[in-house]
C-alpha cells in the first residue's frame, strides 16, 4: 500500500505532467520512505526535482498545477524528514570527526551537500533559487533546515553545534590585532558594500 496521502497522491497525478514520469516519482519517494536509504532518497528528489522543472515558475501555475507542485515538494521533504530522522546525527558525527571539528552550520550544511548530493542542496542551488522572487521558490532550504533540525533535537549534538555557533568566527579572529591598535574594526565585508553601492 502507498504510504501517500490519497489527496497528494491525486493532487500529483493531476498536474498535467507526464504520466509516467509522474507515477515514477511515486513509487520511487515510497520506496525512499520504504527503505531509508540515501541512494534511494537521491533517486526520489531527482525524480520530484525533474517534475517541478516542468512546471512554470510557482506564481505562474495554475491552481492545479501549483497545488501539485506544492504536493510534490511535500512528499520529497516529508521523505526527507524521515530520512534525517535515523541519519542526521551520524551524518553531523562524521562531518565533524565525532565531535573533533566545530564548524559553523552553513559550514556543515555546504560540506554535508558535497558528501550526500541531491539530499541537501549545494551553495549554487541555493544562490540560483535566491534569485528567484518569494513567490517562485520551491522551498529547497527545507532540506537544510529538517537536517539541522535533527542535529539539534539531539542532546550531544546539539550542544555541540551550538558551541561551535559561540566560538569566535576566523573573520573576527583575524580584525582582532587591529581593533586592540587601532580601536576600530571594519565589520562589513567588502563584497557587501560594493553590492550596497551598486542598490544604490
Amino acid at each position: 500500500m502507498l504510504s501517500i496521502p490519497r489527496e497528494q497522491h491525486s493532487q500529483v497525478l493531476a498536474a498535467a505532467l507526464p504520466r509516467a514520469e509522474t507515477e515514477a516519482f511515486l513509487i520511487t519517494r515510497n520506496h525512499a520512505v520504504a527503505t531509508l536509504a540515501a541512494a534511494d532518497l537521491r533517486a526520489a528528489i531527482r525524480s520530484g526535482r525533474a517534475l517541478l522543472a516542468r512546471l512554470p515558475l510557482r506564481s505562474q501555475r495554475t491552481p492545479v498545477q501549483k497545488a501539485g507542485g506544492e504536493a510534490i515538494v511535500h512528499l520529497t521533504a516529508d521523505a526527507v524528514w524521515r530520512f534525517f530522522r535515523r541519519h542526521a546525527v551520524p551524518m553531523y558525527r562524521d562531518l565533524t570527526q565525532e565531535g573533533a571539528r566545530s564548524m559553523r552550520v552553513d559550514a556543515i550544511l555546504w560540506e554535508a551537500a558535497a558528501h550526500w548530493p541531491d539530499i541537501l542542496p549545494t551553495q549554487a542551488e541555493i544562490t540560483a533559487e535566491g534569485d528567484r522572487m518569494q513567490a517562485d521558490k520551491d522551498g529547497l532550504e527545507i532540506h537544510q533546515g529538517l537536517f539541522v533540525s535533527q542535529i539539534l533535537a539531539d542532546p550531544q549534538a546539539g550542544h555541540h553545534l551550538i558551541r561551535s555557533m559561540l566560538r569566535p568566527r576566523a573573520e573576527s579572529l583575524e580584525l582582532l590585532p587591529q581593533f586592540i591598535a587601532t580601536g576600530r574594526a571594519d565589520l562589513v565585508p567588502r563584497a557587501s558594500r560594493c553590492r550596497a553601492a551598486r542598490a544604490t
